[in-house]
């Protein structure tokens, strides 16, 4: 399994690990970002940075990465300013997004790199509220895709700006978080068959996991949800994993729960739960 959990730096993540950073002050996250950088550049990662400003002015916040302008030279980093990768004007569409990031993924592959390490500030497309829930279906369409493909990514978020009822959902779709734990008691993210759950829900985080369900990414035949990380699933959690598989189920998909606790079993009897779209494993 990719790395996944709360986290206090970046040591240590590979070519298909996804992180999310919630900053709590101008830059404090800026050193970690070179870090993850500076660690695609010793797994011969193609390097991407895309933030708020002219590129150049981007650039020259990577001085501690070594010699800038030499590594943009020679096509191993690429500096952006985000309106030139995303529309910083409407709604993000999660898969023509994704279709740009993969197009620029596998010409890095084909140029000899072990793919593409991203570091985005992308504060700016969440800022307004009306474009969080796309985004949140961006995040993990995303990170499904780096299951199995070579793309990592370090993903930038001001807490300042957004504030943290507005992070949840964004923050849950990544496998790592450097969080605060009452913004990330969960995570849902990808895995080769479909998803795994990672922490706790309960009451108070039960509404954030149900749309984290339903942003999952569709697919052919059985899809997957991966328990055995998950302390603690309430009530809550169980009903809205019955309620998905309906869901799914009219789309001709099967949910399977992958080790699943007895505790599981137990709600669902309890509360009567029509578990006929769920197969237990």
């Amino acid at each position: 399994m990719r790395a996944h959990g709360l986290v206090a730096g970046v040591d240590g993540l590979g070519v298909h690990d996804h992180v999310c950073w919630l900053a709590d002050e101008d830059d404090d996250w800026l050193p970690a970002g070179i870090d993850f950088l500076a660690g695609g550049l010793r797994v011969r990662q193609r390097l991407v940075y895309v933030g708020p400003h002219a590129p150049d002015v981007l650039a020259r916040r990577l001085a501690p990465l070594g010699d800038v302008d030499a590594l943009r030279r020679g096509g191993r980093l690429a500096v952006h300013c985000i309106d030139e990768l995303y529309d910083v004007t409407d709604v993000l569409v999660p898969e023509e997004q994704l279709a740009k990031y993969e197009a620029v993924n596998e010409l890095a592959v084909a140029e000899g790199y072990d793919g593409l390490r991203v570091l985005a500030d992308v504060t700016a497309l969440v800022a307004d509220p009306a474009r969080r829930a796309e985004h949140a279906r961006w995040e993990l369409l995303a990170d499904c895709y780096m299951v199995d493909k070579p793309f990592a990514a370090m993903c930038v978020y001001d807490r300042r700006v957004v504030g943290d009822d507005g992070l949840i959902d964004i923050a849950c779709v990544h496998p790592a978080a450097r969080a605060p734990e009452h913004v990330v008691p969960f995570r849902v993210f990808g895995t080769a068959d479909g998803v795994a759950v990672h922490g706790e829900v309960d009451i108070f985080s039960a509404d954030a996991f149900r749309r984290s369900l339903h942003r999952v990414p569709s697919r052919d035949g059985e899809l997957v949800v991966d328990l055995s990380a998950s302390n603690y699933l309430d009530h809550h959690a169980v009903a809205a994993l019955v309620e998905w598989s309906h869901a799914l189920a009219a789309r001709e998909q099967r949910l399977v729960l992958r080790a699943t606790t007895s505790g599981v079993r137990k709600v669902c009897h309890a509360l009567e739960l029509d578990t006929s779209d769920i197969t237990f494993n």
